[in-house]
Order: C-alpha cells, then structure tokens, then sequence
C-alpha cells in the first residue's frame, strides 16, 4: 500500500517518496524523536505474511544495526503500524551508482576511490561476519562530498524464503517471487556463480560482485550481458568479460585484481576483500623496461651500488647543504579554534595541525601560498599527524577506542586503518614507505600500505619508562630518533636514539623532548617553553657540542620544521590537556553567575553531600610550559576560599565520604602509587588505604561509606574495582566489578547503592552511558543515544546526567531504579565549554557548578629561512 505524505509510522512522519525496488517502496521521513530525516523502505505483504520470515527478518535487523562504519549505509530499526511493516534505514543524499555509470565511464583515479570505500564497507561488515549477498551500483550511493554509502547490507538474506539448499528459490535476490515481481535483470549480472547455482554462499560472492562492479565503473558496461535472465545467468557460468574493453591506461594490478575476484571457482577467487581494499589504494605501477641478454647478470650488483650511492647522496645532501639564501622574517597565523600539533611536509608547501570544533578534534590543512586552512573531511577525533615524504597522504591517531593509525590523501577521500594504536603517539614517515609511530609499548613499525606492526624499541620498565614516542627516522634510514616518557611532569623526559642495524639504544639528551635533527647537523629539542639547539653527529649518533637556546616563547612541543628551513611553533602558554579556567553557578537553562576565584588549572572537582564545597584536584602551576604536579583543594564558593589537604607527590580524583568527613583520592608518589584518605577539615595528614602496582582513580562510594569504588589499567584493559574503606565488615582484598578493553572513566554508584553508570565504546566507536546493577550481576541498559562521557547521579537518584561528547551538551535523563529499572529520553539542559569541562550538580539538581574557559584561539609563527638563523 503506497503511503502518502503526513502518514506516521510511529514517530517517522513520511514527506514524500524516494523510490522503488524489488524488496519495496521507499519514503522520506522525519524522525520527530531526533530532528533527522530517514529512509523508510516498506516491505510488500508477501514478507510479513511469512512469520518465519518476519522472526528471521528481525533477528538479521539487529546484526545489521551493529554495523557502524562511514561507508554503510545503517539500519535504525523496524516499524509496525496500521498493516505497514518497514525498516527505518540511514537517509544518504546523492545519486547511486548506477545512475553515476550511466552518466559515462567514470575516470580510473575516481573510479579506484569509489572501490576503495567498497571494500573498505564490505571488509567491516565481513569482520562481524555479515555477506551483502546483493551488491550492485543501485545499491550504492555516492554523496555529494564524494562519501561511498553502501546500502541494503545483508537484507537479501533476511528476506528471502526459506527453501531447501540448491533450490532456485535460494538465490538471494533472484528468487522466483522476485522474478514474478518483475526484479530488474540488472540483479542477475551480479551474482556469483554458485549464487546463480543456488548454492550456499559466505563473502567470496561479495567479493565476485565487487570485481563486476569495478569492470563496470571501468568499462561503463555490463561484465555480463544477455537477452533474458537465463541468458545472464549462462554467461556468469560460462562466459569471461570481455578484458579488451577495460581502458588502456588501466594498471597491470587492477587487471590482476579484477582476474582474481571473477574467478569461477571461489577457492581460487581472491580471499579477503581487504587485499582488494590495499590494491586499489596503491600509485599507478611504472611499467618495467625490458633487460636486455647479458644484462641482467649485473644488473642487481648495479641497483645495490646505485642504492648504497643514493644513501650516501641523501647523507651528504642532508648534512652539506646550503641554508636557504633571503633574511629570515617572521609572522603570525591566528586561528579561530583551539588547535595543537602543527607539522609541515618536507618541502614547507604544507601545514597540518590538529584544530577542536565544538570539543571535536580533526586534522586540518593549509596550503602556505594560501590565506586560511580547512578541515580535512573523514578525520574526526584524529591526532598526531605526520606526512608522507612526497607530502601527498598524512597518517594520524584517531579514536575513540580503539585508537588506530590511519592515513588520507591530503586532497581528501577515504581513511585508511593501518593498524592499531595507543598513547604516547606521533610518527614518521620513512622513504621505505614505512611508518614508525610512539606508543605505551615502544616504538612500533607498520608499513604503510597497513598489516601487522612490529616493535623497534622496548621499553625500561625497571627505569620507569612509560612510553615511547615523537619518533623521527633519521636521514639514510638507519637510526631513529625519539622521546623516553617516565612521567607526567616533561622533565621527567629524556631523548635517545636507537641503531637500527646494531639496535643499540642511548639517551642522548636528558631532560628534553620532541627532538628533531635538522639539515643543518643540529639537534633541535624543547625543555621549559624553549627550543634549543646542540650540534648532532649522524655517523656516531652522538651530541658533539653544548646546547644552545634558540627560540624562547615556544608551547611545550608545539614546533615544525622543514627542509626548506621553515619554522612554525605555536606560541607559548600553559600547556598540557589542563587550562586555566573560572567557575561560575548555573542553572538547568544555562544562565550563569560567575564567581569571583582567579583561574586555577582545575582538573577535576566534585561538590560536598550538602552542596557547600567542593572537593577539587587543581596543577599547582600557571603560565608554564606544564603543570608540575596537582593537589587536592576543599573549596568554598560562599567564601571564596581554598584549603589545601595534600603536600606530597601527585594527587587527584578525589571523592567525598557520604557524611562529608573524608575526602578519598589518588597519590603519585615517587615510584609509588596509591589510593589515600584525608579529613575534609584538613585535621589530619592522609592515610593510605591501598597500595597499588599502577595508577588507580577512585570515582564514588556506596551510600553507607562502606565500599569504594575505583578504576585500574592493567595492560590494554580496565578495570572497575570495589575496596572495603577502613571502619566496614568484609572483605580487606579488591573485588574485580568490569573489565572492558573500551571503559571509560567515571563510574558512579547510584544514591540507592543498587546501580553503577559509566561509559563504554564496546569497540564500536562511540563511547556510550550504561547502567549495571550493584554489585551484579545482570544486563546492561543504555542511557545515552549520541554518545556521552562523565555520567553522574542526581542527589535522589531521579535523574542521571552525562555530557553528549560531540556537542558538549549537558544531558539530563530521568531514570526510575525500579524494578524494574526504566530509563526516560535524554534531554539537554545547556552546552558545556568542551566535552571535558568539569561540572557538579547541587544536592537538588537545579543548580551546578561548571568550569569556564575563555574564548581560545591559536596563534602559530611562521619563521622563513630559519636556517640562517639557526647557523649563527
């Protein structure tokens, strides 16, 4: 029954048709629950008259609705109403690609990037083990900013009829209804042979589909052709396509590739899609120049005395080169947003950085010969950017969890995973076309086409190494460059350099970091807010003179330079992921009442029971490089006073006692961590309550002040605990909560002691707000729809609020503890400064105490022909 505009379909509000196909009709509609525009795709009544069919239909729709990845298309959910069943499916604009093809033969670089996102959407949906089962250009949908969408993933398979293996009906779009249906024969040229078989099929015949997908882009015709269906079906059986009609200019691995993906026999067809995902993202080959007879015998000998003279070359070149002539001048770049990390390509033509929009952090680039910069598009939550040598892709870290390397074309176009990443990162981009890149294990290497990465460096745990990283290959490739981290405070850095060949390892500069060797044989590196210089021996790998400082005002290790001799540097300030900031009161519509404290470099803080103080964790350190260490600070807002309570190391995280007494918190203390409790009243020095191995930050207390719970890292995992406080029957040891490779911080028990919110990604990407009953077990429910960070409980447990991470927004979420347990719609109530900012709700909810941060921008400066400089 074809459905007119206004129709509702729960809260789906249909303004119009978007078109036709062999699985149903499919509207526009708006969804009045989130403000967004959908696809509804209602589903004839030969499907939900089945209902073995319709139970198969739902179970696949969940599967498919776990599928979350820029290049698919999703699945939002299945609606009922009035006789009208339809899936609830992600709204992309743009022509499919079979309306592309149909333009004309698309352009071989256009074509490869359209594939590349292909694959790159089948090998995701492949990992959770979900096969499309229909690939085509209708089903494929290219946004107007280039974006590839691949739509209707695996519902082949949800909706067709059960039928006995090997019957025709098991073709998956194909079957006999859909012929009576009047499918279009466009459907049939894709299939595989064994689907044409009707035989039972896994991801090698998406892999099939792909191949005579990218022949047609290619070619701008059909791999297979034929009068009939039967005829279509006989010539995927039967028949080669035609090579001789793919473009002349077609590269020998694309031919390779495309062979390899139509071959009849799947055991003999290419295995995973992911070899295809890094074919179509390699340079065009240079084809081979033939060798004459009794040339090749030396021919190797010659290509190994060329490479050992082209080092040497490279050597040379690096070290003797003249400075750039023209009088060093210098000049500012202001930028509207916060933004960290410049880096510049080797040439200087180039400059990335990191910059935060609404809290969000993305690479964006700036062209030198041109006034402003621009966000390159698919790196959202990236950091850490580094160029290629030709200065044409850029990798960098992006999150959330699990951090991976990635690379895109600096032009734009598709985000490539290399591998897996953690903290502690930045890279380096060798001339081998390999990556080396910092991370909380050591040194790793991946080369950068992706694959398995392998360890360079190991850390010294014995000597407190944390982790490795602003690495940097040196020239000839033989040696690299990088920082030892053993703390928080940057003096507790050291830069060292490790030879690859022998794979020694020394520090050659102690209390430095981010260090970069420069043509003109100098060691540039950052201690205090100042870049100095130290003349650098690459054959011995060694400081040969004293240090000298050269550029003061510099922001910790915000600084770049290129071969050309340019020098960008972000100007100096308070550095670290802590800023000054006030605090203000504000109420749930967002009208502020600031307060007259200075700024402090707030970390984190927390309001007492009865809402009169709050506990905080504050660096003790303004207008520095870093912040040297933090205490812990009763603060009283009526007053406007600050006490301190801790004096010694390291200390944060702190959590108040239910009756207001004692204040828990976290300590770092020399080589030794621990948890400690100190009276609100500052009466008495902290006691230790718990020795640890590693840092553990304890977040809240069950409502009888009898349990603590905390958070550990171990490994790549975390951990929820639970510690027994002094004063409480039970047990004295830790009790184990969660553990997840994705939590996130701030787990908080409920004011009825029954449930615990926190956030976790489950490795889908965006972290999320979950509730758990206390101390288990149970199932799990959601909170958040748009992702959220730092939940929190209202005082009488009605409401629970956390921060939507990409808006910044303060979300309030009614909730009922039950049984059972119900949990209302978010809603916002105001936007925070940054996802991070700190905030604290009064006892009765109206009020909360919030972290303020001026208007930030960024001013990087440009130094030319630094060189000059640098020599004198």
């Amino acid at each position: 029954m074809p459905l007119s505009a206004g129709t509702r379909l729960g809260p789906y509000e249909i303004t119009g048709p978007l078109g036709a196909g062999g699985m149903g009709e499919v509207y526009r509609a708006r969804d009045s629950r989130l403000n967004r525009d959908v696809a509804i795709k209602t589903l004839p009544a030969a499907f939900f008259d089945d209902a073995n069919r319709m139970a198969r239909l739902q179970r696949e729709a969940q599967v498919l609705a776990s599928l979350n990845h820029p290049n698919i298309a999703a699945i939002y959910g299945l609606e009922e109403e009035r006789g009208v069943r339809a899936l609830v499916m992600e709204l992309v604009e743009g022509p499919t690609l079979a309306e592309r093809i149909a333009a004309g033969t698309i352009p071989l670089d256009e074509a490869l990037n359209i594939a590349h996102q292909i694959a790159d959407a089948l090998e995701a949906a492949h990992e959770k083990g979900i096969v499309h089962r229909d690939l085509k250009p209708a089903n494929v949908k290219v946004t107007p900013s280039g974006r590839v969408k691949v739509l209707d993933f695996g519902l082949a398979k949800a909706l067709e009829k059960e039928s006995a293996s090997g019957s025709s009906e098991n073709s998956p779009t194909l079957t006999l209804e859909a012929t009576r249906t009047g499918t279009i024969m466009g459907t049939a040229g894709y299939m595989s042979p064994e689907q044409a078989r009707g035989k039972t099929v896994d991801k090698r015949a998406d892999i099939w589909s792909f191949g005579v997908v990218l022949y047609e882009m290619l070619t701008g015709r059909s791999t297979f052709e034929g009068e009939t269906v039967s005829d279509t079906l006989a010539a995927i059986l039967k028949s080669d396509p035609d090579w001789s009609k793919l473009p002349a200019n077609t590269p020998p691995y694309i031919r390779r590739l495309l062979r390899r993906c139509l071959e009849r026999d799947p055991n003999q067809r290419l295995r995973d899609i992911g070899d295809a995902w890094i074919d179509t993202d390699r340079p065009l080959e240079v084809a081979p120049v033939p060798l004459q007879r009794g040339v090749s015998r030396w021919v190797p000998w010659a290509i190994a005395a060329l490479a050992v003279a082209g080092l040497a070359v490279t050597v040379w070149r690096w070290t003797h080169a003249p400075a750039p002539p023209g009088i060093p001048m210098r000049f500012a770049i202001t930028l509207p947003n916060p933004a960290v990390e410049p880096v510049l390509s080797r040439d200087g033509s180039r400059l990335a950085y990191v910059e935060f929009s609404g809290g969000v952090p993305h690479v964006s680039l700036r062209m030198m010969d041109q006034l402003e910069g621009r966000p390159i598009g698919g790196t959202e939550h990236g950091g850490d950017p580094a160029f290629s040598p030709d200065g044409q892709w850029i990798a960098y870290v992006a999150g959330p969890a699990p951090l991976k390397l990635r690379k895109i074309p600096v032009a734009g176009g598709t985000s490539i995973a290399l591998c897996d990443a953690e903290g502690f990162g930045f890279a380096s981009w060798g001339d081998d076309d390999t990556i080396v890149f910092g991370s909380s294990k050591g040194l790793m290497r991946v080369p950068a086409t992706g694959g398995n990465r392998q360890p360079v460096t190991t850390l010294d745990t014995k000597n407190g190494d944390l982790g490795h990283g602003y690495p940097q290959i040196l020239p000839g490739g033989q040696a690299i460059l990088f920082t030892i981290v053993k703390g928080t405070s940057l003096g507790a850095r050291s830069i060292a350099v490790i030879d690859l060949k022998t794979h020694a390892q020394r520090v050659v500069v102690n209390a430095g970091y981010a260090a970069r060797y420069v043509r003109t044989g100098h060691l540039i590196y950052s201690r205090g807010g100042t870049l100095f210089a130290a003349p650098f021996d690459l054959k011995d790998l060694a400081v040969t003179g004293a240090a000298t400082p050269v550029v003061e005002g510099v922001d910790s290790s915000e600084y770049t330079v290129s071969d050309s001799g340019l020098l960008v540097y972000e100007r100096g300030g308070a550095a670290g992921s802590v800023e000054p900031s006030t605090l203000a009161w504000t109420d749930r519509k967002g009208a502020a009442q600031p307060l007259p404290e200075p700024p402090h470099l707030w970390e984190r803080f927390v309001l007492s029971p009865d809402g009169k103080r709050a506990a905080a964790m504050i660096w003790d350190r303004l207008n520095t490089e870093e912040p040297n260490h933090s205490d812990i600070w009763i603060y009283d807002p009526e007053r406007g006073t600050l006490t301190r309570l801790t004096f010694e190391g390291t200390n944060g995280y702190p959590v108040w006692s239910p009756d207001g007494k004692w204040v828990t918190f976290s300590s770092h203390r020399g080589d030794k961590y621990g948890i400690y409790r100190v009276p609100a009243d500052a009466s008495r020095q902290p006691e230790l309550l718990l020795a640890v191995a590693s840092r553990a930050l304890p977040f809240s207390s069950t409502p009888d002040g009898k349990t603590l719970l905390y958070l550990q890292y171990v490994g790549e995992k975390s951990r929820v605990l639970t510690l027994t406080l002094p004063g409480s029957a039970g047990e004295s040891e830790p009790r184990l909560f969660l553990e997840s490779t994705f939590l996130g911080i701030d787990p908080q028990i409920s004011p009825d002691g029954k449930w615990v919110a926190y956030p976790d990604s489950n490795g889908a990407g965006k972290t999320e707000i979950f509730v758990v009953p206390f101390p288990g077990p149970g199932g799990k429910f959601q909170i958040s729809t748009l992702g959220g960070v730092k939940p929190n409980w209202s005082r009488n447990g009605q409401e629970l609020f956390y921060v939507e991470r990409d808006t910044s927004r303060l979300m309030a979420v009614d909730i009922r503890t039950g049984p059972p347990f119900v949990a209302g719609r978010p809603h916002p109530l105001f936007k925070l400064a940054s996802p991070g900012a700190e905030w604290s709700a009064t006892p009765d909810g109206q009020r909360f105490l919030v972290e303020r941060k001026p208007e930030e921008a960024t001013t990087f400066v440009v130094v030319t022909n630094w060189f000059r400089d640098l020599k004198k």
